[in-house]
């Protein structure tokens, strides 16, 4: 190991998302290999360059194989080899100046007492060499503006603007294909898996600062560092106006027990950690489907200026349900004002109630549904419209 003077400070985020040159730290053809999956994803479609290092091959894939990581010039280095050589890989990064690596190997903290040292001997290098480290234990990164998909998850992935962070590859397998077959697309995704090294917060801060994110969605076990994490996401929410919709998991004992076998994490109060996001600003979902419910209201969409909601409707019966579920939310129902109410009757039949619900009655063609929404929309007292 190379003897420094002090520890470097780790760089930007911004190469880890947007490298020139990616390495494929054991890649391999073999079938059903984490290196093969991986290595396919990035040929499939990285804009950039992409090296394949395993000093056992001189070619994969028909092009050239390099013996060592320190021979590539990469910006990011995909580490998917046997746990033992996982040190001397990173430490030959540090030593080449490649600064972002991201280790999908296992076999760390979540593997009792001896993985928990391997794991801070992992966070001791990368510490002094100043590098970013996603995982141990993880999925990958993906990154749709660069076409990186530097994982062995899914390859189709749709391009928006939301960035999804997650401590289980598993889940991000499944909502990437969730998300697939629903068209829901995204700008970053994070497998964050044991977080030895770069953890939420981390992502948190660059996403909050980031103009191509318009929603942060994750799925948590724990939080390494509460009082940061709630810190930066008070930041990211209200200062950036960047929503965070979070699914934490662990809130039972059991729960939390399988969390620790899982990832190594170790969870906390449930009730601090809902008091705390909420004091944050963050939006907490129960399943897959809220989660992205909430993140397709809140991609590309201002946040509501209140909570004050008008329902626009064409059926009576919804339209009532969709005042009990306002009213059952901290939302509320906007008391239209005078020159609103007016407005709308200028566009609805003669006798209609102008109320909140709106109804514009069940024969409403589609110019006096777009007047009443264009109307409400438009009105001071109204936060955000429901139209059913």
């Amino acid at each position: 190991m190379a003897e420094t003077t002090a520890h470097c400070a780790p760089p930007s985020l911004a190469g880890l998302f947007d490298p020139d040159h990616v390495a494929v730290v054991g890649a391999t053809e073999r079938e059903g290999a984490v290196g093969r999956a991986i290595t396919e994803n990035l040929l499939d479609g990285f804009d950039g360059e992409v090296s394949l290092v395993n000093p056992n091959h001189e070619r994969l894939f028909g092009r050239e194989c390099r013996a060592s990581v320190a021979d590539t010039g990469a910006d990011v280095a995909v580490i998917a080899v046997p746990v033992e050589v996982v040190f001397s890989v990173l430490e030959t990064c540090g030593e080449a100046g490649i600064r972002n690596a991201i280790i999908v190997t296992a076999g760390f903290g979540e593997r009792g007492e001896a993985g928990k040292r391997r794991e801070d001997r992992l966070r001791d290098l990368a510490a002094e060499y100043g590098l970013n480290v996603v995982g141990p234990n993880c999925l990958g990164v993906v990154s749709t503006p660069a076409g990186m998909n530097a994982s062995f998850g899914p390859n189709k992935i749709h391009t928006g603007s939301i960035s999804f962070l997650s401590q289980s590859g598993a889940f991000v397998t499944a909502v990437l294909d969730w998300a697939a077959a629903e068209g829901i697309g995204f700008r970053h995704v994070v497998s964050l898996g044991n977080k030895a090294v770069l953890d939420e917060t981390d992502f948190l801060r660059f996403w909050g600062a980031d103009e191509g994110t318009d929603v942060v969605v994750g799925y948590l076990e724990d939080v390494a560092d509460g009082r940061g994490f709630i810190d930066a996401a008070r930041e990211v929410t209200t200062e950036a106006d960047t929503p965070i919709v979070i699914v934490k998991a662990g809130r039972s004992e059991a729960g939390a027990a399988a969390a620790a076998s899982h990832t190594g994490a170790m969870t906390g109060s449930d009730d601090a950690y809902v008091a705390a996001a909420k004091q944050a600003g963050i939006l907490r979902a129960g399943t897959m489907g809220e989660l992205f419910d909430a993140a397709g209201v809140l991609a590309g969409q201002p946040v509501p200026d209140s909570g004050t909601i008008a329902v626009v409707t064409n059926a009576g019966g919804p339209g009532v349900l969709a005042t009990d579920a306002v009213g059952d939310s901290t939302l509320s129902m906007a008391d239209l004002a005078p020159e609103t109410e007016s407005a709308l009757a200028d566009h609805l039949p003669p006798g209609v109630d102008i109320a909140n619900p709106v109804d514009v009655i069940g024969d409403a063609g589609v110019e006096r549904f777009r007047n009443a929404l264009e109307t409400v929309l438009g009105a001071d007292e109204v936060g955000a419209v429901v139209a059913v």
